[in-house]
């Protein structure tokens, strides 16, 4: 995908309108990439606002200055914006994250004291890392403006690299989810992780799931179809190419079946 500047964009429904989703990008991922995701919620009747967070739009250099309360800040707006919007026809919102954009949601939720979202439809959330992804924090001696090796697949990357920055706001939004009561996420959710994920532990993710008693919340193990190796990044599972179509035809029949029991 071509990285160019990006500006948040809404993507209006042709089917009668069922809700208003705020839909965000993974780590060092374009928003663009979630292009396939969206399509699935236009044609259940969602309108959508696709939020681009600081680093993720283009701009040179952006990366290196972001932080925890900047990318707060950023996606509780997008939430007012459309709160605002659904308000005026009465419609539910509906958040729906990928990896970085799974966890920073759900810190705005916990500790905003505002009720932003109604639902939720999850990707990887980056919420229980496995032990191994740490390792990252070997760098951190360089400086927020050191870029990392990015594992994001090149055609779905924001830029070259991760920063140091990001990293240290991505596991401060770690620490927040894990470590605070979050009573307000308690509300339905529909979760989809590969359980070979290289970044999220899906066993540590069902067990949080569990202590927090987010008992509305409903984890889907996604195996992808086989398919060459190249491709085999078990992380991504926001497109029909990264999954298979076996794999994606399931994340749309899921997806139809949440939106048909919540809305």
């Amino acid at each position: 995908m071509e990285n160019t500047q990006y500006k948040d964009t809404w993507f209006f429904s042709e089917s009668p309108r069922r809700g208003v989703a705020l839909v965000v990008h993974g780590l060092n991922t374009t928003p663009r990439a979630m292009d396939p995701v969206i399509r699935i919620l236009l044609a259940q009747g969602i309108d959508v606002l696709n939020l681009g967070l600081s680093g993720h739009r283009g701009e040179r250099n952006e990366m290196k200055y972001v932080t925890r309360d900047l990318w707060l800040a950023e996606i509780v707006a997008g939430f007012r914006k459309v709160r605002a919007y659904a308000d005026t026809s009465g419609l539910p919102v509906i958040f729906t994250g990928f990896s970085l954009g799974g966890v920073v949601g759900l810190d705005a939720l916990c500790t905003s004291g505002e009720t932003l979202f109604d639902y939720a439809v999850l990707f990887s959330p980056a919420i229980t890392l496995h032990w191994y992804s740490y390792c990252v924090k070997l760098s951190f001696i360089f400086g927020n403006s050191f870029v990392i090796p990015s594992k994001t697949p090149e055609a779905y990357r924001a830029n070259n690299g991760t920063t140091v920055a990001a990293y240290t706001s991505l596991f401060s939004h770690i620490k927040h989810v894990t470590t605070s009561p979050c009573t307000s996420a308690r509300i339905p959710c529909l979760c989809f992780i590969d359980p070979d994920d290289e970044l999220v532990d899906s066993k540590a993710l069902s067990r949080l799931i569990k202590k927090k008693q987010w008992s509305d919340w409903k984890v889907l193990l996604i195996k992808k179809d086989p398919f060459p190796a190249k491709n085999a990044y078990h992380h991504l599972i926001i497109n029909p190419e990264a999954t298979g179509e076996t794999a994606w035809q399931m994340i749309e029949s899921e997806i139809s079946s949440f939106l048909n029991r919540i809305l």
